[in-house]
C-alpha cells in the first residue's frame, strides 16, 4: 500500500479512497514505527503530518457521503487498542505535506492508477456497455498536468442489426404437436436451413 500524492485524493476511485483511509488508520495506530517498504518515510516526521494527510482523506470521504469514525479527527487518537498521544507539536503547514510527494512521485502515482485501475476499468466498460471511453494525458511541457476523458456511444450498424434479426427469425419454426396445438421452437445454429429448403 502507498500514500497517494495528495493532489490525487479527490480523484481516487472509491476502492482506493477507502483503502487509503484504512492505511492511515493502521499507520496512526499499531503500525506506527513498523518498517514498511513504501511508506517508511512517514516515520521520519511527526505523527501530526500523518494526521494532516489523513484529514484530507476523511474530508473527501465526507464529501462523498461516507462517515469515517469521528475519533480519527482527533490528532491524538490512535485507535481503540492504542494509548493516545498526550500531546503533539503542531507543525507548519507545507505543500506537499510530505517532501517525498514531489512531481516525480505524482507521475509515479498517476502511472500506477492507469495500470492497475484505469486501464482495466475502461476495458470492462468498453466491452460490456454501449459506450466507448478513451482518454488523453494533458501535458504542460514534459509534465502531465491532468487526464481528459472522451465518452462516445457505440455506433450500431443498421446492416448488422438487420442481419441479426433475420438470423434469429430463421431459427424460429412452427411445429404442430400430436394434440393439434401449434407452438414455436428455436433451432440451434447448426440446424438452420434456408427457408426454401424442404425437409424430409
Amino acid at each position: 500500500m502507498r500514500l497517494w500524492h495528495e493532489s490525487l485524493i479527490t480523484k481516487l476511485p472509491r476502492q482506493q479512497l477507502l483503502g487509503q483511509h484504512r492505511e492511515c488508520c493502521a499507520l496512526r495506530g499499531g503500525g506506527w514505527g513498523k518498517r514498511h517498504a513504501t511508506v517508511d518515510y512517514v516515520f521520519i516526521y511527526s505523527p501530526y503530518k500523518l494526521f494532516r494527510y489523513h484529514k484530507l482523506v476523511m474530508t473527501e470521504m465526507l464529501n462523498r457521503g461516507y462517515k469515517p469514525n469521528e475519533d480519527w479527527l482527533n490528532p491524538l487518537y490512535r485507535g481503540n487498542n492504542m494509548i493516545p498521544y498526550k500531546s503533539l507539536p503542531i507543525e507548519v503547514s507545507t505543500y506537499p505535506i510530505y517532501p517525498e510527494h514531489d512531481h516525480n512521485y505524482l507521475i509515479e502515482c498517476i502511472e500506477n492508477l492507469r495500470k492497475n485501475v484505469l486501464k482495466s476499468s475502461l476495458e470492462e466498460i468498453n466491452e460490456y456497455t454501449h459506450f466507448v471511453i478513451t482518454y488523453i494525458k494533458i501535458k504542460k511541457g514534459r509534465s502531465i498536468a491532468g487526464v481528459q476523458f472522451h465518452i462516445e456511444k457505440k455506433k450500431t450498424s443498421l446492416h448488422c442489426l438487420i442481419r441479426r434479426t433475420i438470423r434469429n427469425i430463421k431459427r424460429i419454426r412452427l411445429n404442430k404437436s400430436k394434440n393439434g396445438k401449434i407452438y414455436l421452437t428455436k433451432q440451434s445454429k447448426a440446424s438452420i436451413r434456408p427457408c426454401w429448403e424442404k425437409t424430409s
